[in-house]
C-alpha cells in the first residue's frame, strides 16, 4: 500500500517509534467541538459525525469541502456514536444524561432524545433491520431500539460493565465486550437473548471493538497492559494479540479496519500515533502521524479518507489514502 512519507525536521522526533515504516502526514485538521472521542461516517451523504465529551454536541464535517457545517447540541458528555446511512439517522450515546440523541442527516437537529437507559457508552446500528444497540455500563446490558419507532423494544442482560458493541448486520449478531469480567457476549439479533460468551484472557480489561466481516475477526482494545485482542467471532478462540508496533502501546484509543481482510487501524494515544497492521501478520507496515491525543477512527472507504478524532486539540485529522 502506497504511503505518502513526510520526514520534515519538526517531525522526525515524532516519527521515532515507527522507524522503518512510512508514515502519512494528515492532510487536513478540522476544529470541532472540546474532547473529541468518537466519529461515524455516511458513506451515502460523505457527512462525518463527531461526539464531542466535554462540549456536549456533535460536530458534523462534509467529507467534500473538510469542513464543519453544523454543530448539535446533545446530551451530557457524548460518547459512541454510528449512522444509519439508509435512513440518514445517526445516534450519539449521552453517558451522563443517559439517554440517546437521535440526529437526522437531512436537518442536523435533533429529533429525538430517547431516556432508559444506565450510563449508555457503545452504539452500533444494523441498517438492515433498522435496529440500534446500545451499551449500558451502568446496569450490564445492552439495550435495543426500533428505529422507526425510536423506542427501546428489549434489553440484553450480559456481562458486567458492557463497553464496545458491533453488529455483524449480514448475520444478524452483535458481539458486546464487557470490561468486568473480561468477556465477549454475543447477541442473537433476532431473538436479542445472549447465545455465547467468550472469555478473554484473564485479568483483561476490554473496551472498544471492531468487526473485520471478510475474515470474521473480532479486534477488541484493552486498558492495562494496552493491546489489541484479535478473536476469531466465529468460535471466540484468541488468534493473536497485538502490543504495538517498534515499541509497546501506551494508551489504546480507537480501532477501525482500514481495508477488511487486509488491515486494521489501531490509535496510540499516549504516542499520537494511528498505526496500520496487516491481518495476514499483524506487523506494522505503515503509520498516521500529526494529531494530539487520538481516539476514535472512521473510514470512508468511498473516498479513501480516514478520520481520527484528537482528543487533545479539539480536531479532526483527515488522512486521504489510494483506495
Amino acid at each position: 500500500m502506497k504511503r505518502i512519507i513526510s520526514l520534515s525536521m519538526s517531525l522526525l522526533s515524532l516519527l521515532l517509534p515507527l522507524a522503518g515504516h512510512a508514515s502519512s502526514a494528515s492532510s487536513a485538521s478540522i476544529p470541532v467541538g472540546t474532547y473529541p472521542k468518537f466519529l461515524a461516517v455516511n458513506q451515502a451523504t460523505n457527512r462525518v459525525y463527531v461526539s464531542n465529551f466535554v462540549s456536549n454536541n456533535v460536530s458534523v464535517i462534509d467529507g467534500d469541502s473538510n469542513s464543519v457545517v453544523a454543530t448539535i447540541p446533545v446530551g451530557e458528555s457524548p460518547e459512541s456514536i454510528d449512522v444509519n446511512a439508509v435512513t440518514n439517522v445517526a445516534y450519539v450515546a449521552n453517558l451522563s444524561s443517559n439517554t440517546v440523541s437521535v440526529i437526522d442527516g437531512n436537518t442536523n437537529t435533533v429529533t429525538a432524545s430517547i431516556a432508559g437507559f444506565s450510563s449508555p457508552y457503545g452504539v452500533t446500528v444494523d441498517a438492515v433491520t433498522n435496529q440500534v444497540f446500545v451499551s449500558n455500563l451502568g446496569s450490564s446490558s445492552v439495550s435495543v431500539i426500533d428505529g422507526s419507532s425510536n423506542a427501546i423494544i428489549a434489553v440484553v442482560t450480559v456481562g458486567g460493565g458492557p463497553a464496545g458493541v458491533r453488529v455483524n448486520s449480514a448475520l444478524n449478531i452483535v458481539y458486546a465486550v464487557n470490561s468486568g469480567p473480561g468477556t465477549v457476549s454475543v447477541i442473537d439479533g433476532q431473538t436479542d437473548t445472549v447465545t455465547n460468551t467468550f472469555n478473554l484472557p484473564q485479568g483483561a480489561e476490554p473496551n472498544l471493538i471492531a468487526l473485520d466481516p471478510i475474515t470474521n475477526r473480532l479486534f477488541i482494545t484493552n486498558g492495562v497492559p494496552a493491546l489489541v485482542y484479535v478473536v476469531d467471532a466465529s468460535s471466540g478462540s484468541l488468534l493473536a494479540t497485538i502490543t504495538g508496533s517498534n515499541a509497546a502501546f501506551e494508551f489504546v484509543g480507537g480501532v477501525a479496519m482500514f481495508q477488511p481482510g487486509k488491515t486494521v487501524l489501531i490509535a496510540d494515544k499516549s504516542r499520537n500515533v494511528v498505526v496500520d497492521f496487516a491481518e495476514s501478520t499483524y506487523a506494522a507496515t505503515a503509520g498516521l502521524r500529526g494529531g494530539n491525543g487520538p481516539m476514535g477512527i472512521a473510514v470512508n472507504r468511498q473516498t479513501g479518507k480516514i478520520y481520527v478524532a484528537e482528543s487533545g486539540n479539539g480536531t479532526v485529522n483527515v488522512y486521504t489514502q489510494p483506495k
